[in-house]
């Protein structure tokens, strides 16, 4: 039978057997009693994000103050989380596509996702702490069904410049095809180190204003590149250059 998962809380020091036999965390138990009706002899399988390890434990008490847990084990699990480090930095869609866009890329394992306000990005305003609360709980739910052992964080929305001067030394922008410059995403990876941090950039759906264009094709730690010819939706290619980064076997051997 399959254990329900939880994502432990981020604590100080790592978790051991002595402090996982109580929680009382008011998030988690929120979860635990109201979402997944959890009741005293169910099992649990306890994820440290922190430190990447897994817990198995049964349910001896819980109530709204408090969770008890019993025969406490720690269990090996594969690590699934890529080696390369991916923060998707995507113009802000519609909210039904964008939130599709978060789930998804979480499990196709986004290391992190960046907001973008660019020229064409439709909704511009309304996006306080709230929505970014919202959308942290979306990926925090999709991290939980993939069986993640780590959570991607969703920043804040940034400005397209205030973004272009913190995007990392590898990074890839999806522009459309328009020279023999521009290279496909999966000869652009070709060779790359598996085990860094990179950036890809994705435009609104009416895409990249020339400035905007002008800015990332200069940029010295960014390659333009494309997807082909067909004509993609935003959160349609931010997928499809995720997967090809972090799972189209492109990378220089481990």
């Amino acid at each position: 039978m399959a254990r329900k998962r939880l994502f432990l809380p981020d604590n100080s020091t790592p978790w051991t057997f002595e402090s996982l036999h109580s929680l009382d965390d008011a998030d988690t138990l929120h979860h635990l009693l109201t979402v997944q009706r959890l009741k005293p002899t169910d099992t649990l399988a306890c994820v440290d994000t922190q430190n990447q390890q897994v817990f198995h434990a049964e349910i001896e008490v819980i109530h709204k103050k408090s969770i008890v847990l019993k025969n406490v084990q720690t269990v090996e699990v594969p690590d699934t989380t890529p080696a390369l480090k991916v923060t998707l930095y995507a113009s802000l869609l519609k909210e039904q596509a964008w939130d599709v866009l978060l789930q998804k890329a979480c499990e196709l394992g986004v290391y992190a996702i960046q907001p973008l306000l660019s020229e064409f990005t439709v909704i511009k305003g309304g996006h306080g702490s709230n929505k970014q609360e919202r959308w942290q709980r979306i990926v925090k739910d999709a991290a939980l069904q993939c069986e993640s052992l780590y959570i991607p964080h969703v920043y804040a929305p940034l400005a397209f410049q205030d973004a272009l001067e913190q995007s990392p030394s590898t990074s890839f922008a999806l522009v459309e095809r328009h020279d023999e410059a521009v290279k496909p995403l999966s000869q652009a990876v070709q060779g790359m180190n598996p085990h860094l941090q990179a950036g890809l950039w994705v435009g609104a759906e009416g895409g990249w204003s020339p400035a905007e264009k002008q800015a990332l094709t200069t940029h010295p730690q960014i390659k333009p590149c494309h997807l082909g010819n067909r004509i993609l939706r935003a959160e349609t290619a931010s997928l499809v250059g995720l997967t090809l980064l972090l799972h189209g076997g492109f990378h220089e051997s481990d």
